[in-house]
């Protein structure tokens, strides 16, 4: 998996490339660690994620609690087999995803 960002002032948007599994999550989590005091807002650009695993939901859930008294996160292009997941878990009714 590969990372990116793009800042827009304090807004963070996210890029992940590949797939968010056991082996991976954790490299996100760090990414996302060292970046939730700057930012206002997360966007997370999932057009790239192929495929999320229970420990890449969990990584998800954290950037959630951390996000929640701010602007929160957002899920954005996410492709038909990651948004099963999402909806199999109930993830869809609790972060936005668009």
């Amino acid at each position: 998996m590969t990372i990116r960002e793009e800042w827009n002032g304090d807004i963070l948007t996210v890029i992940p490339e590949g797939r968010i599994d056991t082996l991976t999550s954790r490299d996100l989590e760090k990414f996302l660690y060292d970046r939730y005091d700057r930012a206002q807002k997360l966007i997370l650009e999932f057009a790239g994620v192929e495929y999320i695993s229970s420990a890449g939901l969990r990584v998800l859930v954290q950037a959630y609690k951390r996000m929640k008294d701010k602007d929160g996160i957002v899920i954005r292009n996410v492709c038909e087999d990651v948004m099963q997941v999402f909806t199999l878990t109930g993830y869809n009714h609790v972060i936005r995803i668009e």
